[in-house]
């Protein structure tokens, strides 16, 4: 299968968790994934999730200054035509937020985007994002709790990214 697009929405809850889904778009041209039925999907389930979390587990992922640890909780698979495919990763992890300042950091080896994607960041109600460092432009809504951008394919990606905001 070859990546054609990505997207991922990350949403951080007042009491320090993030549920992030990621949503990644495929062409498929053997039609692979049209045809899979159990118990062959079960365990096309099982290795797409072990190798997310592979990744996962190399990045070094922090909230205020604290390392936590996302875990893949569920993969969901979905053909919406014979040689398109849409692989579904529900993530989660948590940490602790203090009233005031909050950092989310994340560490991960610098690469050439290899496809277009784009992310969209909610933080709590009543919370404002004052700075970012994701390598990219960013925008924010006119409440500044989301924060979204864009990634161009061949853009370097990786290193740290940051995002302070305020509760």
């Amino acid at each position: 299968i070859t990546p054609v697009f990505a997207h991922g929405i990350f949403t951080f809850s007042i009491d320090g968790s993030v549920s992030q889904t990621l949503v990644f778009e495929y062409m498929d041209e053997t039609g692979y994934y049209w045809g899979i039925k159990e118990p062959l999907l079960s365990r096309e389930k099982d290795l797409l999730k072990a190798n997310m979390q592979l990744f996962l587990d190399e990045e070094e992922v922090y909230i205020n200054d604290e390392r936590v640890f996302p875990k893949v909780k569920d993969v969901l698979i979905y053909s919406i035509s014979p040689t398109s495919v849409r692989i579904i990763f529900l993530i989660r992890f948590a940490g602790k937020l203090r009233k005031g300042k909050n950092v989310y950091a994340n560490f991960y080896d610098e690469a050439i985007a290899e496809y277009p994607f784009y992310a969209v960041w909610y933080f709590p109600e009543n919370s404002r994002v004052i700075d970012a460092q994701l390598g990219v432009k960013y925008f924010l809504d006119k409440e500044k709790n989301i924060l979204y951008f864009f990634v161009e394919k061949g853009t370097k990606i990786g290193g740290k990214e940051s995002i302070v905001f305020l509760l």
